[in-house]
């Protein structure tokens, strides 16, 4: 999955296509679960960026908009504004696991 790329697949079928609540969630976990790959993938995650990528799930997540961002995370704002009550919390909380799981990594 590393090889083919399919955690930008992931990410765009996140922010992109707007699945439904179930989808989301597991979505969310095939990524993270690709994270316990990063030692062994270490080129082809930095290549590709996936802090960023989860970052950009995240901001979607939580429905940050880009006059919420600095200018240099509005590329990765989210199309709507959420309210609080919409916000998947348990989600986000999973988001914010996986660069946490990022961040534990052996340099």
């Amino acid at each position: 999955m590393i090889d083919n790329k399919y955690i930008e697949a992931i990410v765009v079928q996140l922010v992109e296509k707007n699945p439904n609540p179930h989808r989301r969630e597991f979505l969310q976990a095939c990524l993270r679960n690709l994270l316990f790959e990063y030692e062994k993938n270490e080129a082809k995650f930095l290549e590709m960026n996936v802090v960023r990528d989860v970052c950009k799930v995240l901001i979607d997540e939580q429905g940050l908009t880009a006059e919420m961002l600095p200018e240099s995370w509005k590329f990765c704002a989210a199309k709507i504004d959420k309210p609080w009550a919409d916000i998947n919390y348990k989600l986000s909380a999973g988001l914010v696991d996986m660069l946490t799981l990022l961040s534990n990594t052996d340099d």
